[in-house]
Parts: C-alpha cells; structure tokens; sequence
C-alpha cells in the first residue's frame, strides 16, 4: 500500500550550499493564516546529517540555526545573480521637457477645408481631377472644445480662431 501510494512522488536532493526556505506553519497569535507568510528564508545548508536531516545557516548575516531541520520542511530557494540593470538615465533630461516640442519639431497643422467652389466642374477632360479649381484654404484652431470615438474615428469639436462660437465645428482626424 506504501509503494502505492509513493509511487509518483519524488525524494527532494538538497547537497550542500543548496539554498533553500523552510516551512514555518506556526501562526502567531492575533494573525491568520492568511495573512502569514509560511516559507522563510533565504538559507542555506551547511552539512548534511542525514539523508532526510541538514543543519543550515541564514542567508543576510550567516548565523547558524540551532536545531536541525528536516527536508520535508525545505524547498529549494533561487538567488539573483546577474539581475538585469536598468539603463542609465540620460544626464539632464526630465520627463517634462520630452512632452516640449521645438518649432522644427511640431507637427503641421491637420486641420484643413478645402473649398470647391460652386459650379465649376472638377473633372477635366481626360478625366483627371483639377487641381488649379480648388481653391484651398488654412483655417487656425484655437481651442478645441470637445472630442468623441465614433466609428473607430476621433472627431474634435474645434473654435477657429477669428470667428465667433456659432462657426464650431467637427473636425475627423
């Protein structure tokens, strides 16, 4: 029944200088169960007594446990040897100063009517669209106002500048 039942389980094999953390599932008093942290560590082991029996020390100063633990109460522990570093900072830049943009840096302006005036006809004979006829025209934003998703489009609600509020309009961008 013993072979059984110890038929797909595994021996743990701890060697020395293996480090591991021990299982502690003592609860102090006033706090539950929940909110401990049962395995603690990091240790690790400085001679072996038995196969199931090994004397450890601490990790941080090296002191030396007293009783000898069993290896039911050990798993293994993982240590960070080459961490990965951050990269250095790059010298004087702050977050505020990236979101600036220079004047050669700025975007040009999106927003843009063309006008087409009425009755001339915009196809010429070939077939080709005029270019010459449209008479196009830059307007300024002042303020934009509001913005909305619709259709998987952002549409803005702009103040042009020069003109009153009864001239807003929504602009797809």
């Amino acid at each position: 029944m013993v072979t059984k039942a110890n038929r797909k389980t595994l021996e743990l094999q701890f060697a020395v200088g293996d480090i591991v953390y021990i299982y502690r599932p003592v609860v102090t008093p006033g706090k539950h169960r929940k909110f401990m942290r049962p395995w603690i560590g990091p240790y690790y082991i400085t001679q072996k007594l038995s196969d199931i029996h090994v004397k450890i020390r601490r990790k941080s100063d090296g002191k030396l446990i007293k009783n000898h633990v069993h290896v039911n109460r050990l798993k293994h522990g993982f240590l960070w040897h080459d961490r990965p570093q951050d990269p250095e900072p790059t010298p004087n830049v702050d977050d505020t100063e990236s979101a600036i943009l220079a004047d050669e840096e700025m975007p040009p302006n999106f927003v843009d009517n063309t006008e087409i005036p009425q009755g001339v006809d915009n196809v010429s004979q070939n077939g080709d669209p005029q270019n010459d006829s449209i008479s196009e025209k830059l307007y300024e934003v002042e303020k934009i106002l509001r913005k909305k998703f619709v259709d998987g489009k952002w549409y803005y609600r702009v103040k042009w500048l020069d003109f009153d509020s009864t001239n807003n309009s929504w602009v797809e961008y």
